[in-house]
């Protein structure tokens, strides 16, 4: 009886995996010896100094964007009686700074994403995101601006009102005109690297930032400190919180655009001022929900000692029924009076 031996046919794994590994050796012996972003024209370190600003910049303008959220959340909840105009307007700053992250969100992947392989390409590359991020910074920051002129307007005293509200609507324009040149001249770059040739339109537009901030906080402090002689001592408080509110706003923007102009003329490569720019239109937009949503803590926080109050909660007004009235004016040009008690319990 004879016995049969098996066939020893090919095993169908051990064939698998010897294609595999033939293929693999192909595939790497047709791949070049250094990937791009290695390649001597820009190492890994001058990838990350290139572009890593970008990726920090966004990192804190979408920081910032959440605590705008959280502002204008608490303005429409805690103010529904502004005048409608108000509450249009913080509305569409808010959309536009929606806008604006989308912007920032599509910079960083066009340049750190989708330019990886080829980082040469992407310091040539002049994306139309960061030219439009950078106009409707400007848009968001006259917006923010024109806010603050109409307090100026409604708060001077009429001799004094035209002439101070004409000389900061002149500064605002001249900011928003020079925002829009730069925009404009930046939109016909070829490569994104001659930017650093456009800077006499830079330095303008950074200087009449500067310039329009100053003369509004100056303002400000102006009218506010003019009531200092008759003001009683809680509303002399409340006069030395807006002063400072109003120099605290002024100090960040106008750091910030210094910076900007500093950077973008010193630098070789544009980026850490487009970072900056990324942030610079967010305190613009702070500082306007940081003024709607401070006066009635404002009220409260300098009052909080006296026999009555009467807080205006779309204005600063104070009323005392012991040491007599004082009315600083309206804001907003709306009132909305919520009667406290007295402790006798009348009202």
């Amino acid at each position: 009886m004879s016995r049969t031996c098996p066939s020893k046919e090919p095993d169908s794994r051990l064939m698998f995996h010897e294609e595999t590994f033939r293929a693999s050796r192909l595939y790497r012996s047709n791949l070049p010896r250094t990937l791009p972003c290695h390649s001597p024209v820009m190492s890994p370190h001058s990838f990350e100094a290139a572009f890593g600003p970008l990726y920090v910049g966004s990192l804190l303008a979408m920081g910032l964007f959440g605590i705008t959220t959280l502002q204008m959340y608490f303005y429409y909840r805690h103010y529904p009686k502004d005048e409608p105009w108000l509450k249009v307007l913080s509305g569409v700053v808010w959309i536009l700074d929606v806008v604006h992250i989308a912007l920032v969100g599509h910079v960083v992947y066009a340049y750190v994403i989708a330019c990886f392989a080829d980082p040469e390409a992407g310091m040539r590359l002049n994306t139309w995101s960061i030219t439009t991020s950078l106009l409707l910074n400007v848009i968001i920051a006259v917006f923010s601006q024109c806010f603050f002129a109409h307090q100026i307007h409604t708060l001077c005293h009429p001799k004094h009102r035209w002439w101070v509200s004409s000389l900061v609507i002149f500064f605002v324009l001249a900011h928003f005109g020079s925002g829009v040149g730069a925009a404009v001249r930046f939109y016909g770059l070829k490569e994104l690297r001659d930017m650093q040739e456009a800077t006499v339109v830079s330095v303008i537009f950074g200087t009449t930032a500067v310039v329009s901030d100053i003369i509004i906080a100056v303002a400000l402090c102006k009218i506010f400190t003019s009531n200092r002689p008759t003001a009683m001592k809680a509303t002399l408080r409340a006069i030395n919180v807006l002063i400072l509110y109003a120099i605290n706003r002024c100090i960040l923007t106008s750091i910030a655009a210094i910076v900007e102009v500093a950077l973008f003329r010193m630098l070789s490569t544009p980026f850490w001022a487009i970072a900056v720019d990324f942030v610079i239109g967010k305190l613009y937009i702070n500082s306007y929900f940081a003024a709607l949503n401070a006066r009635s803590s404002v009220t409260r926080r300098t009052l909080r000692d006296e026999d009555h109050v009467t807080d205006i909660s779309p204005s600063i007004e104070f009323t005392s029924t012991g040491s007599g009235t004082y009315s600083m004016s309206n804001i907003t040009g709306t009132t909305d009076t919520r009667d406290s008690k007295t402790p006798g319990g009348k009202s």
